[in-house]
């Protein structure tokens, strides 16, 4: 909600949904178009910012955003892991804590001055712990 404040009409593509699922999505379907010819998603050129890029599946959402041409903005409170990626890329590391409506519009702000308005959005940000969440008898 805070970085949809931040964007305003700028938004096109949002996803809040599993990296895997996106990163299949931008690389493989196809969607009908309201014309309803078969078009591929084409992110190429485009500004994107995955926010918790720099590690899990949001790295691997901005390892696939990059790959297929988007201008990637790595936003994420570990500076240190976010440059390594964005170096890994070619993209940008942006800080910024998600919780904070303040930290969102600034890190906006820096990623669209660097690569324009983006057009796309991925929110994988979060904080757990490595663990098991389920055990083997399903509690």
């Amino acid at each position: 909600r805070l970085l949809n404040k931040a964007f305003g009409d700028d938004l096109l593509i949002f996803f809040r949904c599993p990296a895997h699922v996106v990163a299949h999505s931008i690389s493989c379907y196809t969607f009908k178009s309201i014309n309803r010819k078969n078009t591929k998603m084409d992110v190429s050129g485009h500004a994107a910012i995955v926010t918790g890029g720099a590690s899990g599946l949001g790295a691997t959402t901005a390892q696939a955003l990059a790959a297929n041409g988007a201008k990637v903005a790595i936003f994420d409170l570990n500076m240190n892991a976010a440059q390594k990626m964005a170096d890994e890329i070619g993209g940008i590391a942006v800080s910024c804590d998600v919780s904070s409506a303040e930290s969102a519009e600034a890190a906006v702000a820096e990623a669209r001055e660097k690569h324009g308005p983006a057009r796309i959005l991925v929110s994988c940000a979060g904080i757990a712990p490595p663990k098991k969440i389920v055990g083997r008898d399903g509690a």
